[in-house]
This record gives structure tokens, C-alpha cells and sequence, in this order.
């Protein structure tokens, strides 16, 4: 319980993580955004960190996050997602397929690495 309060949640359920997940846009690459999220624990841990500089949610939850995760959906589905972690914002391509978006997603956040100045 201690480990907790000091260094928050291990993990990251995906009941909660929906929860408090806007998407803006199409909301078909939303759903699979998720489902590829629920099916992979790894990625789903490597993104939050990517998205947020976070290593583990507060105690809490989501809930105790000071924005809203948000989606936005493009257009280009060519494109790699960006990640706004001020914001906790992701500029997410419209991959249609969940091949497309695990290779999108893990290229994204292997790709990337987060160091402060």
C-alpha cells in the first residue's frame, strides 16, 4: 500500500483508461485503437509512458490525471503517431486494420524516447 501512495498504480486497466479516453474523429480507429490496447499489456504500458512521461499512473487512477487522454484521428494513415504529452493528447493516423495500428503504435512509441532537458 505504501509502494502506491509513493509511486502510484502498477499496470494500466483498460476499463478506466476508456473511461477517461476522448476520441475525436472517427470512431472506428478509436475502437481499435482499444482493442489492440486490451490485447497487448506491453504496448499499452510503453504508450501510456510515451503519451504522458509518465512511468505509473497516480494512486488513483485516470482519474487524478490533470487532462483527459485524447484521440484525435487524422487523415493520413502514412503517418506515425505523435504524441502531445503536455496534454496528454495523441495525433493517432486512421489505421484501419489492427495489423496497421499494432505496427503504427509500436513503431511510435520504440521509436521515441523521453528525457528531460
Amino acid at each position: 500500500m505504501i509502494q502506491i501512495k509513493n509511486a502510484g498504480k502498477p499496470g494500466i486497466d483498460i476499463s478506466d483508461f476508456k473511461a477517461h479516453t476522448q476520441i475525436k474523429g472517427d470512431a472506428r480507429v478509436g475502437k481499435l485503437f482499444f482493442e489492440v490496447m486490451e490485447e497487448d499489456e506491453a504496448l499499452r504500458m510503453k504508450y501510456f509512458r510515451w503519451l504522458t512521461g509518465l512511468r505509473r499512473l497516480p494512486p488513483g487512477g485516470f482519474r487524478e490525471l490533470p487532462n483527459l487522454i485524447t484521440l484525435n484521428i487524422g487523415k493520413d494513415p502514412s503517418r506515425l503517431p505523435v504524441a502531445h504529452a503536455c496534454v496528454f493528447q495523441c495525433d493517432l493516423p486512421p489505421y484501419m486494420t489492427k495489423e496497421a495500428m499494432q505496427k503504427g503504435l509500436s513503431l511510435a512509441v520504440e521509436s521515441t524516447t523521453f528525457a528531460l532537458a
